[in-house]
């Protein structure tokens, strides 16, 4: 009797790991933190993708949306092409960040980038070292996230070091694979911003020309433009 019974304590405690080994597998998400977010990204020396951002103007109760592509290149280099009008490019380099307008002929110059929202949140996506060396993780997001909430990714969420900074929170949304899919940020006016990332390629072979500044374009050093 005593024996049956640890055999069938012995068959509910196997199917019980079984079950949470299961569960645990068709949840990989559960694995996804901060640390292999990380991890995934270390042997990643440049990436390109597509993005499309949803811009909330909480004032204006309006809805704006744009589509683009970016490449990332370690280290430094970034690269954002809007195709949504009027078409505006970015390009960060170790030299400072180069903005123009497609078709234009004049290339604005600014040593200093952090005055540019799209291109300081897109940046994360650069260097998650400098990540933490900006941001600090918070354990709970204080944006409203309703609108990503069933899309099967694990969401974190960090706060400025600059109390000064025009943003008030950075949210990161990662898939099972470690891989940043959404960025979301809530600046001071209540506006919030969200980078759907897409067709994500790591490692590519890039042209030798993919970081260049576009030829015969007027330079102009606009350095508070932004």
């Amino acid at each position: 009797m005593v024996q049956n019974k640890q055999r069938s304590f012995l068959g509910f405690y196997f199917t019980l790991v079984l079950f949470l080994v299961s569960l645990f597998l068709s949840n990989p998400t559960l694995a996804v933190t901060l640390d292999t977010i990380k991890a995934n990204y270390e042997n990643v020396h440049s990436w390109t993708g597509q993005f499309v951002q949803v811009t909330v103007v909480t004032s204006l109760k309006q809805r704006l949306v744009k589509n683009g592509f970016f490449t990332v290149k370690r280290p430094e280099h970034l690269k954002i092409n809007y195709q949504t009008a009027p078409q505006k490019n970015y390009l960060l380099r170790p030299d400072g960040l180069w903005t123009w307008i497609e078709n234009e002929k004049e290339i604005s110059y600014a040593k200093e980038a952090s005055k540019t929202i799209d291109l300081s949140i897109l940046s994360v996506l650069n260097d998650f070292n400098q990540l933490y060396k900006n941001y600090r993780p918070i354990p709970k997001a204080t944006a409203d996230l309703s609108a990503q909430q069933g899309k099967s990714l694990t969401y974190f969420s960090f706060i400025p070091q600059d109390t000064n900074s025009t943003l008030v929170e950075l949210v990161i949304g990662a898939d099972k694979d470690n891989l940043v899919k959404e960025i979301l940020f809530l600046n001071r006016d209540g506006n919030i911003s969200i980078y759907r990332i897409s067709q994500l390629v790591l490692n590519p072979t890039l042209p030798q020309e993919t970081f260049a500044i576009p030829e015969n374009m007027k330079v102009i050093n606009a350095e508070d433009v932004f």
